[in-house]
């Protein structure tokens, strides 16, 4: 299986702010308050970014990077005849962070307008007033067109953002004003037909795989309803048993109120009971809202439960994310059952990513926007959260999303949170969120080997990527 780019995992004991929000996340209706500036440093606010930043301290004129259709590594340069002085730079950081023991991807320059530190820093001065005018539905430095994004819910919302954008001296060709598709929430509530389906992710399992349903009770009177959910990842938090899904996978997200969870579901009498509730810490004041860092929880799972640590449940074949509905198998592969999980990792926007979701099973697509700010409603907010092109779908909530390595193990990219209404993009948040906000924990028995150091020449073979995959 050929191997393209993936940005390995640089954060784990770092991460980047995220929220997130119980409520479906859209745009909020009223004007909203007078937002106060936050006092957090870029490095704090945006960690994530960590590489990026390096990048341009290193390369004058650096612009943003990204990975196109061809599998090639797009940077932007803002200053002609710095591609020399870059290229090496350039080299040296994909051998770190790219594809070990494969030829690093080619590099090919491009003519940005803007500076990566400059486009951060008017970020920085938007951000505490553009989420107070109504209809601002998200904001991202999105490195991939070199331009600040700010996506909106309705046409009324543009001349009030030009204003700010004005008013804080940012360039008006600096910045993207899109009018976007609002977010939804994913719930998938009802009641459930108590079948096992034996032989797909929405069975019952043993030993507890990521990638198969889970339900918590939302009430047993007068009707048995519950709402349905996927695991990301078992987990091993200092020595403890557990399972890692979305906040909003428990009664009240941002809240831990212990709640039960079942695998596969919960029968009149609270069977087949998988855990409890145990980390899901508040939201923090950042400033100017309410913020979580991912739509990110833990269960403590109970002691009558084995767990499969460090593996994914693996379907018959993967779908890609082709609107609407898009479905990938739901049935186990008899052959070839788990993903083995090698670590944690961050991606880059471009790259595939896949998930697994007991909704609509197995689906892949592009990597659209990283670190993308989005209003949760109710004085929330998302931090860094990873816009993608893969399908999801109600009940596929707190599954894994991840990317696929040349050896056929996986690297967990982050936690399924949501979606615009019409499904077109959805919204995951990205591991170094969740352990920012749960505290580390380890995914696999090895969570992988490091990185190779700067020093370190990776052997090289022929293959890579053929387009258009970004992953495999």
């Amino acid at each position: 299986m050929p191997r393209c780019f993936l940005l390995s995992a640089i954060l784990v004991s770092s991460a980047l702010l995220a929220a997130c929000a119980d409520q479906p996340l859209d745009a909020r209706s009223g004007s909203g308050p007078t937002l106060r500036s936050s006092v957090v440093s870029a490095e704090d606010e945006f960690p994530d970014e960590a590489p990026l930043r390096a990048l341009a301290a290193e390369i004058p004129g650096f612009g943003g990077l990204y990975l196109n259709s061809s599998g090639e590594t797009v940077v932007y340069l803002t200053r002609s005849g710095a591609e020399g002085q870059a290229r090496p730079v350039v080299d040296r950081w994909m051998r770190r962070y790219g594809p070990r023991g494969r030829r690093v991807p080619a590099v090919a320059f491009r003519t940005g307008a803007y500076d990566f530190r400059q486009l951060a820093q008017w970020r920085g001065a938007i951000l505490p007033d553009v989420f107070g005018i109504r209809g601002v539905q998200s904001v991202d430095l999105d490195e991939a067109a070199n331009r600040l994004r700010i996506g909106i819910v309705s046409e009324g919302a543009q001349e009030p953002v030009r204003g700010l954008l004005s008013r804080r001296g940012v360039p008006e060709d600096a910045a993207l004003i899109a009018v976007e598709d609002s977010i939804t929430g994913l719930e998938d509530a009802g009641s459930v037909d108590l079948l096992h389906n034996p032989g797909t992710i929405q069975g019952h399992f043993d030993a507890i795989p990521g990638g198969v349903q889970i339900t918590y009770v939302r009430s047993y009177s007068p009707q048995l309803l519950q709402n349905r959910c996927t695991v990301a990842v078992p987990v091993r938090r200092n020595g403890e048993r557990m399972l890692l899904t979305a906040s909003h996978c428990t009664r009240t997200s941002w809240i831990n109120e212990a709640t039960p969870i079942h695998q596969p579901y919960s029968d009149d009498y609270g069977s087949w009971r998988a855990g409890v509730e145990a980390i899901d810490p508040p939201g923090v004041d950042c400033g100017f809202m309410r913020c979580r860092y991912a739509d990110a929880a833990l269960v403590r799972t109970d002691p009558g439960r084995p767990d499969h640590f460090g593996h994914i449940a693996r379907t018959q074949f993967s779908a890609s994310s082709v609107y609407p509905d898009t479905m990938g198998s739901l049935d186990i592969d008899p052959n070839n059952p788990f993903f083995v999980v090698s670590g944690t990792a961050s991606a880059v926007a471009g790259m595939r990513a896949y998930k697994m979701g007991r909704r609509t099973g197995w689906t892949y697509g592009r990597v659209e926007e990283t670190c993308v700010l989005v209003s949760g409603g109710s004085n929330r907010l998302y931090r860094c959260q990873l816009k993608t092109r893969v399908w999801v779908a109600p009940g596929d909530s707190g599954g894994p999303l991840f990317a696929i390595n040349a050896d056929g193990t996986v690297s967990l990219l982050g936690v399924v949170s949501t979606r615009t209404g019409n499904g077109s993009f959805s919204y995951h948040s990205p591991m170094a969120g969740v352990f920012r906000d749960l505290g580390t924990f380890q995914v696999s028995p090895t969570d992988g080997p490091p990185p190779p150091s700067e020093d370190e020449e990776p052997p090289v073979e022929e293959g890579g990527c053929p387009p258009p995959q970004l992953v495999c």
